[in-house]
């Protein structure tokens, strides 16, 4: 496995309790976990619908975020929101020869992504950095996706 898609919100990026046209609440130590990550695996930013990856990228930029993506896009050619197959298709579509490891915030999300036979690393906004040991894990066979 070669290819990591975060889940940017609310993993990564979070405007809980807020408009999203403020600046998001970034992870903490979100560029150290990025950095370790990038330099072993291709990158992907996926959210909903609802944004654009414009608007993502713009906040991605704003909190010196967006070297460590390859590419940034939503669900739209997909859906509304991100689901199991929605990311397996932008998985196939970026990178047909691998799995991918999927990181996300969203319980439900990580559900349907196991029942789908697809690895995914579970974490919190606040605990983001915990995800480089969880996808070396599940990329090095030493977990199970």
């Amino acid at each position: 496995m070669h290819l990591v898609v975060v889940d940017l919100v609310p993993a990564l990026l979070s405007w809980e309790g807020r408009d999203s046209s403020g600046e998001p609440d970034v992870a903490p130590e979100a560029a150290h976990a990025l950095g370790h990550l990038f330099d072993a695996f291709e990158m992907i930013g996926v959210a909903d619908a609802r944004t654009t990856s414009a608007f993502l990228r713009r906040h991605l930029e704003a909190a010196d975020l967006a070297g460590y993506f390859d590419v940034v896009v939503t669900s739209a050619e997909h859906g509304p929101v991100l689901t199991a197959r929605a990311l397996r298709r932008i998985i196939r579509t970026a990178a047909p020869k691998e799995k991918g490891i999927v990181v996300t915030a969203r319980p439900g999300l990580a559900a349907e992504l196991r029942r789908a036979r697809t690895a995914v690393a579970l974490t919190t906004h606040e605990e983001f950095e915990s995800v480089i040991d969880a996808v070396f894990d599940i990329a090095d066979g030493r977990a199970q996706p």
